[in-house]
């Protein structure tokens, strides 16, 4: 119990407190957090941690709490007078984001001192920016939003752990180069230097594969690439992070040592290479970590102090949570924490049972990472490759010395190109022996695995028991702990949801998932664009059954993605003349999933759950809306109508057929359009909920009459609650929603 012993690493101690306090003020729920603090000064004080150091910590997270919560205003007040209006805005490029077929995304620095920084779509752009360019652009500003869907992407967190306060969409035309130079410039024209001259050597592939490497810059890597690089578990090699700083420092540490030059005449030399390097890289959190951390270390080496590694980890995090306490949510600053103190913790006694050889310290390394970051990866992206700690093994040495061998041929083909192209061959293998590698692991169809929500108290669980079994191995009781622990992660885990309905917020589309009695899943339509951790959070990897409406994208847009990503027991399909569903049918027989047809009166039985089917009848409709299929589920004694995008004549048509239309919830045909949702069909569903999926601003979805009409109902909509899930209770169902 060392670790918590923490007079010894005071600020370890203090590094937890400011996560905490910052999560607090700014988290989604401050229970764990709280908790978190309680089990820490609970250890501390079992520890005989001092009573001052105590205080030190409780004072630490409530500054860090006030911290965030001011820094959480602000954020919220930039920009915010011009949200939703069209601005003129001169500034500087900070970083070229990435370049797509439609638009440039950059990163835009307004003048002006206090000014915050801009995410600007650039579509179809011209011109070839570069870090440090002027600019001067016309567009639409918008404030960004936190998630709407359970396991969506917090674009509001994420841009502000950036430094980022706004979003603006500029059209094309109206974006120009403004003349100057600064110094954010020269590291702009150093970049593209590197990129060109990578690609020149090693061509268009391998260059910008190597460039990414060397600086992390992935803007024009192929999107195939990025895809095999983040299957395999290895896409941390082309984020610039502790490892590419170990590569700067270590040669030179090597070489001036063996020259005999004293640590006290290099040392500086080194720390200002590591802030030269952490400018060229962006400044992105993860090599801030690094460098911080290695500064640290290297002003102790110059002082005559050696500083402790988990202090000066936490004293990184510290200064970086100072600056911006949104880096708390940067991916990068979670995993780049997260790898280093699983190093820190788990690689001794993992090399206790592998050995201590060179061979062994690699393999022993990649497996501490591994499962230091393993539920970590699993709670931000909802899923975990499978194969990574073996592409890890592999490729570590490759890695290191294609970043040594690419840096030495950019730097001596600047002094002589020849020695460039000579050095490109055993660059260009490495490169190869990288992308081969990535391209092997990701190649199978359970090289990524996705996961369900994984609750805080089993991840809490899973460090435990990890714990045990490194540091406890000796202890005879451990055994059984360690039994007792999985038994009960185990039955947490299996808890799966169940008998739920959940209509996930996919602006005016449609995407919903049905949670069975057991916890099978049926998901209607796939929204325009797949919403694949939101989708992951509830399913997990298999999704036993889709149903596909109709044929407009808005509710089979994101098939492709789905089918890509989750593994599909069938898929079901409108049966009728004039569907028009050719299309999903040739995408279902690409992914080798069954694509059956439905019409009116076919009955799907699963787990308990009866799925009726109204519509489409055996006609050839005149409006494709028409054909969209209307299920009725029923799961115990409550009843859902699910009416996909059916307009007045086939509501009518229904009613004409006698079908039992008379449900407890009904979502709102065709988004609530004047067209749709007629007065006698409302009134034969007789629903107490109405659900409508809609976008926020758009005055004819769902229509002011319509919503006349449903004034009965308890009405919930996509635009102003997020997703809407009902959970199916003994007494009835209650109803959830993601904005509160």
């Amino acid at each position: 119990m060392g670790l918590f012993h923490f007079d010894r690493r005071p600020l370890l101690l203090l590094g937890a407190g400011a996560c905490c306090g910052v999560y607090i003020a700014t988290g989604r729920s401050c229970l764990y957090a709280i908790l978190l603090v309680v089990a820490l000064t609970a250890l501390g004080l079992a520890c005989r941690t001092s009573l001052r150091l105590i205080v030190a910590f409780f004072v630490t997270v409530a500054f860090f709490g006030l911290w965030g919560f001011v820094s959480s205003s602000a954020l919220d007040s930039s920009y915010m007078e011009f949200d939703g209006r069209d601005c003129f805005i001169t500034g500087r490029v900070v970083s070229v984001d990435a370049q797509k077929d439609r638009y440039t995304l950059i990163t835009v620095k307004p003048e002006g001192i206090f000014s915050k920084k801009l995410k600007v779509y650039l579509f179809d752009n011209r011109i070839d920016f570069i870090q440090g360019d002027g600019i001067s652009l016309t567009g639409e500003l918008m404030k960004p939003e936190s998630a709407t869907n359970p396991g969506g992407y917090d674009s509001r967190k994420m841009l502000y752990g950036d430094g980022v306060t706004a979003i603006v969409f500029c059209g094309e035309g109206k974006v120009a180069f403004q003349e100057g130079v600064s110094a954010g410039h020269l590291f702009g024209l150093l970049r593209r230097d590197i990129q060109v001259r990578c690609r020149d050597f090693l061509g268009s592939e391998n260059g910008n594969l190597v460039s990414a490497m060397l600086i992390g810059d992935k803007a024009e890597l192929d999107p195939k690439v990025k895809d095999e690089f983040r299957d395999s578990g290895l896409s941390h090699t082309m984020a610039v992070s502790g490892s590419h700083v170990a590569y700067i420092i270590l040669p030179l540490y090597f070489i001036f040592t063996k020259l005999g030059v004293e640590k006290k005449k290099y040392y500086p030399w080194i720390i200002v290479l590591l802030i030269f390097f952490a400018l060229l890289a962006g400044m992105q959190p993860s090599v801030l970590r690094a460098g911080i951390t290695a500064v640290i270390m290297l002003v102790g080496g110059l002082i005559d102090r050696n500083p402790e590694p988990l202090n000066s980890l936490a004293a990184s995090a510290i200064i970086l949570l100072i600056i911006n306490p949104f880096s708390l949510y940067d991916a990068g600053f979670i995993l780049s924490f997260t790898s280093v103190l699983s190093i820190l913790l788990f690689y001794k006694p993992i090399t206790y049972f592998l050995g201590n050889n060179p061979v062994s310290g690699v393999v022993s390394m990649s497996i501490a990472v591994q499962l230091g970051i393993l539920p970590v990866m699993a709670k931000l992206f909802y899923n975990v490759q499978i194969f990574s700690v073996f592409a890890n093994i592999l490729v570590f040495p490759v890695r290191a010395l294609l970043s040594v061998m690419a840096w030495l041929m950019y730097l001596l083909s600047c002094v002589y190109i020849p020695i460039g192209n000579v050095l490109s061959y055993p660059v260009g293998i490495l490169a190869d022996m990288m992308a081969s590698t990535a391209e092997l692991f990701s190649s199978s169809t359970w090289s990524v695995v996705n996961l369900v929500n994984i609750h805080p108290l089993i991840i809490a669980v899973y460090y435990v028991v990890l714990w045990l079994i490194l540091y406890k191995k000796k202890n005879r009781m451990v055994y059984p702990a360690v039994g007792a622990i999985v038994l009960t992660l185990y039955f947490l885990f299996m808890a799966v949801q169940s008998n739920m309905w959940i209509f996930l917020d996919s602006g005016k589309a449609d995407c919903f998932i049905i949670k069975t009695e057991s916890g099978r899943d049926i998901m209607i339509d796939t929204g325009e664009y797949a919403l694949g951790n939101s989708i992951a959070y509830f399913t997990g990897d298999y999704i036993d059954s889709i149903f596909l409406s109709h044929a407009h994208e808005d509710h089979i847009g994101g098939l492709s993605d789905v089918l890509e990503r989750f593994r599909v027991g069938v898929v079901y399909i409108p049966g009728c003349r004039g569907a028009a569903m050719y299309n999903v049918i040739s995408i279902c027989a690409d992914y080798g999933v069954p694509c059956i047809a439905l019409m009116d009166g076919d009955v799907i039985e699963a787990d308990g759950c009866r799925l009726e089917i109204f519509n489409p009848a055996d006609y050839e409709y005149m409006s494709l809306n028409d054909t969209s299929m209307v299920i009725k589920l029923t799961c115990r004694d409550k009843s859902l109508l699910l009416c996909g995008d059916c307009e007045s004549a086939a509501e009518l048509d229904m009613l004409a057929r006698g079908c039992d239309v008379k449900a407890d919830v009904l979502k709102v045909p065709h988004h609530g359009a004047l067209n749709a949702a007629e007065t006698a069909f409302i009134e034969a569903v007789g629903a107490k909920t109405a659900v409508i999926t809609c976008e926020e601003d758009d005055v004819s979805h769902p229509a002011h009459k319509t919503l006349e009409r449903l004034a009965g109902c308890d009405i919930y909509r996509s635009d102003k609650h997020g997703a809407i899930i009902i959970e199916l209770t003994g007494k009835g169902y209650r109803i959830n929603t993601e904005k509160r």
